[in-house]
């Protein structure tokens, strides 16, 4: 009924941008198990399993046609998050910020709307607040962000109202971190983490032309 009542779409080719809302969970790689040291073993950064976290969502893009078009994709989500080794409990807040830089591929539904599946490369970043701790003593001492890249890959649908359009669509990235930017910490750690997000996206989108 939706698609029926929809405006014809006016002119896909050219730039959009849009703002939304994200959804973003750990389906795999973080387990709240894990802590990292330093080098010297008086700094231990402690990683937190993620709840589901909800946030913002942008993208900009230029449509080459009705079918094809290059974008760029964000969410940044905030969670509350559990370090839980041997029932010992400690709660983070944390941040999940990604960033997908892709193309995206449509098949247009008559002139009311579209299904697509979109994929490119992804920056990571996972920034916990105050769970970098001083070894032996048990001190909160920083926060620690952990960063990295990997890739996306992701489908939905978009409904068009005139230069508007309402966009539905579910992500999911795999990414290698081994970035950890904290109190006492090189810069680098090894082994990284593996982790795998979902994110979904609620997007109004506005087509310059």
């Amino acid at each position: 009924l939706l698609l029926l009542a929809a405006p014809p779409l006016l002119a896909r080719d050219g730039a959009y941008l849009g703002l939304g809302l994200a959804q973003q969970s750990v389906l795999s790689g973080i387990d709240g198990n894990r802590a990292v040291q330093n080098a010297a073993g008086t700094q231990e950064s402690r990683i937190g399993k993620l709840d589901a976290g909800n946030g913002i969502a942008f993208t900009a893009g230029f449509g080459f046609n009705d079918q094809v078009a290059a974008e760029l994709l964000l969410a940044m989500t905030r969670h509350s998050s559990t370090f839980d080794p041997d029932a010992t409990r400690q709660p983070f807040d944390a941040t999940l910020s990604t960033v997908q830089l892709g193309v995206k591929l449509g098949t247009p539904i008559s002139d009311k709307g579209e299904v697509f599946v979109r994929g490119g490369v992804g920056g990571y970043e996972l920034d916990y607040q105050r769970n970098n701790f001083t070894v032996p003593g048990g001190v909160a001492n920083d926060d620690t962000r952990f960063s990295g890249r990997g890739y996306a890959l992701g489908f939905g649908s978009e409904l068009f109202f005139g230069h508007w359009g309402l966009q539905l669509a579910y992500n999911r990235h795999k990414a290698d971190m081994s970035g950890l930017e904290s109190k006492d910490f090189p810069g680098t750690f090894s082994p990284g983490l593996s982790p795998t997000f979902s994110t979904v996206y609620v997007i109004v989108n506005f087509y310059l032309r």
